[in-house]
């Protein structure tokens, strides 16, 4: 197992990014039945990580400030007011709802751990939102991703057993949970993501995990697979019509998550591959075979930062279709 004990890359000699278990659920468009969803999510989440959490970045805030518990309230309670004034007639309407947008737009609340508020850390929580384009309605439809990192040395079976738990809570269009990567942007990004693009390409079991301004590109499309990949009823519903297998294999093993759901899991371990010495983990080739339907591989409109360019994050999406003997 890679080691989160030293980071993958230091600016200015602060931490800028680790490797880390990492899991991210993206949800269904967010409606005021979530609050309910995304508290518990909060609770389940200061329950087990909470104590390492030492700072939080809130995109409303001027300044990042030590963590408060209190501060998780603020994944909640973004949906409990998505509704718009109703205006006279339809164009009307888009311009109230589009004035309303801008302030309800690109929302996170971010906790992480870490000595100073500027390093990164294995430890962090996330919860994000972006609003598509909006219709004639009066309900924001916000989409969202609540994510989260812990260092490698948890043990595995807490780890799985933790986010299958969230798993059951959120309403999820579809997770991912094994290998990945913690970063602190707001500190900039040009040192951490260079890193990522390089040890990303190398070791092909980590996901990116890169969702801001991706969230539309992503709905109904996965952008991997991993140790652990869920799929909610809407895609797992849109899988079996294309007429893909959802039955356990050798390498693969299928289980029932949240409310019509499944679990796809690769193997017994996350694995992180290796290019350079030709190991493509046999098991998430599998997996990948069986999603493949719902796996991106157009990169146009996705957002990868750091020196990707769209023919590297094709070949990204898709590592994994590889004939394995």
């Amino acid at each position: 197992m890679v080691s989160s004990n030293a980071p993958l890359a230091l600016d200015g000699g602060v931490p800028s990014a680790f490797a880390a278990l990492s899991a991210c659920f993206h949800l269904e468009a967010l409606a005021e039945e979530d609050a309910g969803r995304l508290e518990r999510a909060g609770e389940i989440v200061r329950a087990w990580i909470g104590a390492e959490l030492r700072w939080s970045w809130l995109t409303f805030a001027d300044e990042i400030a030590p963590f408060r518990p209190v501060d998780l309230e603020y994944m909640s309670t973004y949906c409990e007011d998505l509704e718009v004034p109703q205006a006279a007639d339809a164009g009307s309407q888009i311009v109230t709802s589009n004035l309303i947008k801008l302030g309800r737009e690109d929302y996170g609340v971010t906790f992480k751990g870490g000595q100073t508020k500027v390093d990164a850390s294995p430890w962090s929580f996330s919860f994000w939102a972006e609003i598509p384009e909006v219709d004639e309605g009066t309900v924001l439809r916000p989409l969202g991703v609540v994510a989260l990192t812990v260092p490698t040395s948890v043990p595995l079976a807490d780890f799985a057993a933790r986010v299958h738990e969230l798993a059951a809570v959120l309403r999820f269009r579809w997770a991912t949970a094994g290998l990945g990567y913690a970063t602190w942007n707001v500190q900039g990004w040009e040192t951490s993501s260079n890193a990522l693009y390089a040890h990303a390409r190398r070791f092909p079991g980590f996901d990116v995990g890169y969702y801001h301004r991706n969230l539309e590109a992503f709905l109904n499309r996965i952008r991997t697979v991993s140790w652990l990949t869920y799929l909610g009823p809407q895609l797992t519903d849109a899988l079996r019509r294309s007429g893909r297998s959802l039955s356990s294999s050798r390498l693969v093993a299928v289980g029932g998550a949240g409310a019509g759901g499944v679990v796809l899991r690769a193997g017994d371990r996350p694995e992180p591959g290796d290019v350079n010495r030709l190991n493509l983990p046999r098991s998430y080739v599998e997996a990948d075979a069986m999603v493949r339907p719902l796996r991106a591989s157009d990169p146009a409109g996705i957002v990868f930062l750091g020196p990707w360019d769209e023919a590297g994050v094709a070949a990204w999406l898709t590592r994994f279709e590889k004939r394995v003997s």
